[in-house]
């Protein structure tokens, strides 16, 4: 008699279970954490040649600085941030969005811009590049963004290096005196009272265009300097050549390949005529299509004609 011995398996416990698993867990989470501190971050600064093209294209030219006040004319933004309709060509101050405000007279304007209860003033100056100034920066900027106009023009890589030494535009910045000055009316504008507003406004408003008036000269030499170095840096033919163009570059075409013609096969066409045993045998050829030509040819041939043998002279006949 043979005895049946069965094994014994020992259940693992629940809470060891769950120990496992929160070690795995844990154990994975820290070597991801060791692996990303441990790997060093690089910054790589990618050349202005070497940039993707901007979606808006190489024709772009900008929003055009001349004419009312360097603003589009006449156009009023609607937007979800300060409530109403906004006017970017109003002297005056404006709620721009829940954490900014913009102020502008004249040809200055001046963002306020809120970080908690602190605040800051960006500057910006309209008309402070001419016609001239604007198409050499525009240019600039297209054949370093663009090869196809580096392209067109032939610019050699001694001129692409004199372009890349340009300085890049700058952000605009007030004088301390200037910064708290301002920030004075603007504190007094700002937490006011509603009476009190309007005859702050007015201090406010002049003091911008002041500040405007004296610090965009700096903003005007600056760009006027940069549009000279891109002219140093190309030849007037180059210069010429882009201006032909409006500033948007030419599609290149390719030249168009001729086509030869190929002349429909011969057609053949046998009709017999019955009775008699003879048959018209009519060939049509069609020519090329730059000719019109058509060549008819009709035979009559005797089906049961035989052709007879030459004779041969035998001894006999001598």
């Amino acid at each position: 008699m043979i005895e049946h011995q069965e094994s014994k398996t020992r259940d693992i416990p629940l809470w060891l279970t769950a120990v496992v698993i929160l070690l795995c867990i844990g154990g994975g989470g820290w070597l991801v954490k060791w692996y990303m501190q441990a790997t060093p971050k690089q910054v790589v600064e990618i050349p202005e040649d070497k940039r993707p093209v901007p979606a808006r294209g190489a024709g772009f030219r900008g929003v055009p600085q001349n004419g009312n006040n360097g603003n589009n004319t006449g156009r009023t933004t609607r937007g979800n941030f300060g409530g109403g309709t906004r006017d970017i060509n109003a002297n005056g101050v404006q709620s721009w969005s829940n954490t900014s405000y913009r102020i502008k007279s004249g040809d200055t304007i001046m963002n306020v811009n809120y970080v908690g209860d602190k605040f800051d003033f960006s500057p910006r100056y309209l008309n402070v590049q001419t016609v001239e100034v604007a198409e050499m920066i525009m240019m600039r900027l297209g054949i370093m963004s663009n090869a196809g106009w580096r392209d067109y023009l032939n610019v050699t890589d001694e001129q692409l290096a004199k372009l890349r030494a340009v300085p890049l535009p700058r952000s605009e910045t007030l004088e301390p005196e200037d910064k708290a000055r301002l920030s004075e009316l603007w504190t007094a504008y700002h937490s006011g009272s509603a009476d009190a507003k309007p005859v702050a406004e007015k201090k406010l408003l002049a003091a911008v265009e002041e500040v405007g008036k004296k610090s965009r000269l700096a903003a005007v030499a600056f760009d006027a300097s940069r549009a000279e170095l891109v002219k140093a840096a190309l030849t007037p033919e180059q210069i010429a050549k882009y201006k032909a163009t409006g500033g948007t570059l030419p599609a290149t075409k390719e030249p168009l390949k001729a086509v030869p013609v190929k002349p429909e096969p011969t057609k053949l066409q046998t009709k017999s005529l019955g009775a008699d045993n003879q048959s018209i045998e009519k060939f049509s050829v069609t020519a090329p299509a730059s000719t019109k030509v058509l060549t008819d040819k009709t035979e009559t041939k005797p089906s049961n004609v035989v052709t007879p043998l030459p004779l041969v002279p035998t001894s006999g006949d001598k």
